[in-house]
C-alpha cells in the first residue's frame, strides 16, 4: 500500500508547475497556525501554512482515487496505520525531499530568472483569486503558499535535470545493438468460456507442433516468413530483440540469437507455443538508437536515485507530529474546483443527448 502511496505523490508532483483552482468543505476544521514550524530540511524551516497548502493541494488529486466514502481516511491498512496516516506521512516525505532537492541548487548554479518569478507570481495571483475564502483559509490556499510553492517546484526540476546529466554517456555499441525478427506462433494453449488460460490436450499440441512444421516448410520454400505469412493469413509478429530481452519466451529469444541474418530457425518449442522464427536484421538501426536512449535514461535515474540517497544521509531532518496531525483529511475535504465544472458540464450534456433519445 505505501509503495502505491508514494507512486500516487510522485506522478502528483509532475502535474503541478501549474496550479488550479479547488475548494475545500470544513468540518469543524481547527484554525491552524499557519506561521508555526512544522518541520526543518537541513537550514530551511518549512512553515505549517506551506505544509498544509501542499498536503491539502495532494489530497485534492487523491480524493477521487478513493471515492465519496465518509471514512475512506479512516480505513486501517496491514501495518495498523490508517490511509489518512499513511498517505500523510508519504506526501510529507516528499516535501521533505523536494527542499533536500532545493537545498543544492547552488551547487549547480541554479537560480530563477526575473521571467519566471514574473510567471509565478502571476499564476499564484490568480490561484488566489479563483480560490473562495474558506479555500484560503482552510487549505492555505493563498498566493503566498502558492508562490512559494511553485518556485521550489519549479527550481527542483531544474536541479532534477542537472543531477541527471552528470552520467558516463558513452555506450558501447554491442552493449545496445537490436536485431529484428520475425515469427509465427502456435500455442499449447487456449482461453476457456471464464477467461481461464488452459493446456491443450497432447492431441492438440501434437497438432499445432505439425502445424508449426509445415508452415516452416512453406516459408522456407518462399524465402520470406512475413510475405510467407501474410499469403497464409498468419499472425505474423515482428519484433527487435538483444540476447537480454526478457518480454518473450527465454528459448525463443535464444535460439533466434544464434541465427544469421535472414536464416530460419527450425520449430522452436517454448513453454506455452512453437515457433518459428526468420532472422530478418543483425542490427536495426532505430531499435538500437531507442535502446542507447533507454540506457542513459537508466543510468541518469540511477544517478539521481544514488545523489539522492546521499543528500538524504547528509541532511538533519524534523518534524513536529503533533502538528502534522491536526492537518486531517477527515475534517477537510479538498476537491478541484475546474473538475467539479467539468463533471456537471458532461452531466448536462448527457443529460441533452438522453432527452433527444427519448
Amino acid at each position: 500500500m505505501f509503495k502505491y502511496v508514494k507512486r500516487i505523490v510522485s506522478v502528483a508532483l509532475i502535474a503541478m508547475l501549474v496550479l488550479t483552482s479547488f475548494v475545500g468543505c470544513g468540518k469543524g476544521t481547527a484554525k491552524l497556525d499557519e506561521d508555526a514550524i512544522l518541520m526543518t530540511v537541513g537550514d530551511t524551516e518549512v512553515t505549517v501554512g506551506l505544509a498544509n497548502f501542499y498536503i491539502r493541494y495532494q489530497q485534492s488529486l487523491m480524493e477521487t482515487i478513493f471515492g465519496t466514502e465518509p471514512t475512506k481516511w479512516k480505513v486501517e491498512l496491514e501495518d495498523g496505520t490508517t490511509r489518512e496516516e499513511a498517505i500523510r506521512t508519504a506526501i510529507v516525505e516528499q516535501l521533505q525531499e523536494l527542499y533536500i532537492i532545493y537545498g543544492h541548487a547552488k551547487d549547480y548554479d541554479i537560480k530563477l530568472e526575473e521571467i519566471e518569478l514574473q510567471y509565478i507570481d502571476s499564476e499564484a495571483e490568480k490561484f488566489e483569486k479563483a480560490n473562495s475564502k474558506e479555500a484560503q483559509e482552510k487549505a492555505s490556499a493563498t498566493k503566498e503558499y502558492a508562490a512559494e510553492y511553485m518556485r521550489l517546484s519549479m527550481t527542483v526540476m531544474k536541479v532534477k535535470g542537472a543531477m541527471k546529466k552528470d552520467i558516463d554517456t558513452n555506450i558501447e555499441l554491442e552493449d545496445a545493438k537490436q536485431k529484428r525478427m520475425s515469427y509465427v506462433m502456435y500455442p499449447k494453449t487456449e482461453t476457456d468460456a471464464n477467461g481461464e488460460s488452459k493446456s491443450l490436450s497432447k492431441d492438440d499440441i501434437a497438432k499445432q507442433k505439425e502445424a508449426a512444421q509445415k508452415f516452416l516448410k512453406g516459408a522456407k520454400a518462399n524465402g520470406n516468413l512475413k510475405t510467407y505469412g501474410t499469403e497464409q493469413e498468419a499472425n505474423v509478429k515482428t519484433v527487435t530483440f538483444d540476447g537480454k530481452t526478457t518480454s518473450m519466451d527465454e528459448k525463443l529469444v535464444k535460439a533466434a540469437d544464434k541465427l544469421k541474418e535472414n536464416e530460419f530457425s527450425g520449430v522452436i518449442e517454448g513453454k506455452d507455443a512453437f515457433y518459428v522464427v526468420q532472422l530478418e536484421s543483425l542490427y536495426d538501426v532505430d531499435a538500437t538508437d531507442a535502446k542507447m536512449e533507454s540506457i542513459l535514461e537508466e543510468r541518469s535515474e540511477a544517478r539521481y536515485t544514488e545523489l539522492l540517497e546521499k543528500w538524504k544521509e547528509d541532511t538533519k531532518v524534523t518534524l513536529d507530529e503533533k502538528l502534522l496531525a491536526k492537518i486531517s483529511f477527515n475534517d477537510l475535504e479538498v476537491v478541484y474546483a475546474e473538475d467539479e465544472e467539468t463533471e456537471t458540464e458532461e452531466e448536462t450534456e448527457d443529460t441533452k443527448d438522453k432527452t433527444t433519445e427519448e
